[in-house]
């Protein structure tokens, strides 16, 4: 009887752990797949869809500005920028890390877009990210950007994106979901 209660109890605890690093790594794909579609949103879904992916207390620092933009700082400058025919086409993202803490994630990673011009010129930009996510109502939503621009320019002069961390440089980091 007690060998029987002990199995019931070591299942009971495989499946809350097996459910819960399924679910954590459910969240670490929607938070990649969801910084990989942010930029793309825009002219995919339109301003509004696109603005719901931000917290009501979302701040976003580009580190050569003085000061954090506050959510409708933000997004006033996007959308001027969108409705004068500006749009991403391009969005690729390398994580470098990501850590979950409850309804927060960290993710720290390297992005490159490329955008169109109303002119019909291409350009791209290339920078280094942190985020903050919170999960709301089931959903996850930019809580806090922070970026370093590492290259503005033609397409054809953007840098490639270093390549993701190994599996033997990542072992036990965020990024592979270990605790």
């Amino acid at each position: 009887m007690r060998l029987h209660a002990h199995r019931s109890l070591l299942t009971a605890f495989a499946a809350v752990s097996l459910c819960c690093s399924s679910s954590a790594a459910q969240d670490r794909a929607e938070i990649i797949r969801l910084n990989e579609y942010v930029p793309l949103a825009l002219k995919a879904e339109g301003f509004d869809r696109y603005a719901a992916l931000f917290h009501a207390d979302y701040t976003n620092w580009s580190m050569s500005g003085t000061k954090p933009l506050t959510r409708a700082e933000f997004l006033a400058a996007v959308e001027r920028w969108f409705d004068a025919g500006n749009y991403a086409t391009e969005s690729e993202v390398v994580p470098v890390s990501l850590e979950l803490f409850g309804d927060f994630a960290y993710l720290r990673h390297f992005q490159k877009e490329v955008f169109m011009a109303p002119d019909g010129k291409r350009s791209a930009f290339v920078g280094e990210f942190a985020s903050v996510l919170k999960k709301q109502d089931g959903r996850w939503l930019f809580y806090s950007t922070s970026f370093h621009t590492t290259y503005r320019g033609p397409v054809e002069g953007a840098p490639a994106l270093p390549d993701p961390p190994s599996l033997a440089e990542a072992a036990g980091s965020p990024l592979l979901g270990s605790p």
